[in-house]
């Protein structure tokens, strides 16, 4: 599997709060990450990723991508999944599998451009993050 899949909901998959039976942990000298097994649901969740930061990076008043702390990105990646999980009806806090859920939202509304992201900005801004013990 090449580096270049590596999925960008890696961190709640890395935690184990969230799951994907396409991805695959690996343990390589930089740290622990998980790649896609297939080039195709890699590509459909980097834009769905990429669709969630332009919705969320404003609503953070963050204007420079240098600026941003990593916690934003986490919670964009916690609070993106789970509002677009709660627009199809399931309340849940976690995630069974994130490309069951891609597949859900392109079944809804089409192709993952048209996924009203605008709609889970509160989700995204209002997710609290667990501290460190």
């Amino acid at each position: 599997m090449p580096i270049d899949t590596v999925c960008p909901f890696s961190a709640p998959q890395i935690k184990g709060e969230f799951a994907c039976k396409l991805g695959q942990e690996v343990t390589r000298r930089d740290g622990v990450n998980v790649l896609c097994q297939s080039t195709d649901a890699h590509r459909q969740c980097c834009d769905l990723y990429e669709h969630l930061k332009q919705v969320g990076l404003p609503a953070f008043d963050i204007t420079e991508a240098s600026q941003v702390p990593h916690s934003v990105y986490i919670k964009i990646q916690y609070g993106g999944l789970l509002g677009l999980q709660s627009l199809l009806g399931n309340k849940q806090q976690k995630i069974d599998d994130i490309s069951m859920l891609i597949e859900r939202l392109q079944a809804c509304y089409g192709t993952i451009t048209q996924v009203p992201c605008r709609k889970v900005q509160a989700d995204i801004v209002s997710h609290k993050l667990r501290h460190r013990r």
